[in-house]
């Protein structure tokens, strides 16, 4: 339960992530944590955003770990890799947690379900094989070989779809909320890396009424350089501008509201995501 948003931004030259850092334990437990949904791959390179239960998501990034030595850089190559690596670690979950119990290995399966007759016992068991959901889902970001920005959502039952042409995808129980906001924001990927950032964290903060999302998150921008993290100042004028220009104004301020944002928000902003494409302190960019 959670939400990940991948977008790319200043003509395809940058790709936003963001993801929530809440953890869900069943129905009846939630918490913001200090925990984290994106992982990196290939020397820091490349991004994986993370959403489903923790078992799956463990195995199957176990799985893609070694795709570093494995993979080339070609996009094709890398969507029918994680296909593989799906396939695989769903196919291990099943068999641990319901063939395992039953003293049975997939062959052994296999084997009593290929015969003339089928007992009620093996009848009730293939259904439950039919019907495993491997609750696991992940986007892939960063750049190819050609330095082409590229993201790939891999889902059950273990489809990579490359979401590169529609330019962001979002996955987690915030993923539909996420989705609709970005469109009603009418998101461009010709939009600047600020304009483009601040509407991933409109759409996630819109996703939280979908259950499981967080309020706490982190952000991170990939270019053909690698990726890196948002900015810590950039964190709280976003809280600003947000609570100044997407609150009703019907809504009274109350006293733990953050402060109004500066007149020359939009000129910080913009600041504090040149200093963390380029890794320096903000004071040391200089104003266009």
């Amino acid at each position: 339960m959670t939400v990940c948003i991948a977008a790319l931004a200043a003509d395809s030259k940058t790709i936003v992530c963001i993801a929530d850092k809440a953890l869900s334990y069943g129905d009846q437990i939630q918490w913001d944590a200090d925990s984290s949904k994106i992982t990196t791959l290939d020397n820091n390179k490349s991004l994986i955003l993370m959403a489903g239960s923790e078992g799956p998501t463990n195995r199957l990034l176990r799985k893609l770990n070694p795709l570093t030595k494995e993979w080339s850089g070609n996009r094709i190559e890398l969507m029918q890799l994680l296909e593989q690596k799906f396939k695989e670690a769903m196919e291990e979950e099943q068999e641990i947690i319901l063939l395992r119990p039953q003293m049975m290995t997939r062959s052994e399966y296999l084997n009593a379900i290929s015969g003339n007759e089928i007992n009620r016992y093996m009848e009730e068991l293939a259904r439950q094989m039919r019907e495993f959901i491997f609750d696991s889902a992940l986007l892939m970001c960063g750049f190819d070989t050609d330095n082409q920005p590229y993201i790939i959502l891999l889902d059950h039952p273990g489809r990579a779809i490359d979401c590169s042409n529609t330019g962001f995808s979002a996955i987690g129980t915030g993923a539909e909320k996420a989705t609709s906001c970005l469109l009603f924001n009418e998101y461009a990927r010709s939009h600047g890396v600020a304009r483009s950032l601040y509407d991933c964290y409109d759409a996630k903060i819109f996703a939280e009424m979908a259950p499981g999302v967080g309020y706490e998150w982190e952000m991170r921008l990939i270019t053909a350089a690698g990726a890196v993290p948002l900015h810590d100042q950039a964190k709280p004028l976003l809280d600003q501008v947000w609570v100044k220009y997407c609150r009703s104004p019907f809504e009274k301020r109350k006293k733990g509201d953050a402060p109004n944002p500066p007149k020359d928000w939009e000129l910080k902003l913009r600041r504090f995501v040149k200093a963390s494409l380029d890794r320096c302190d903000p004071t040391d960019v200089k104003s266009n």
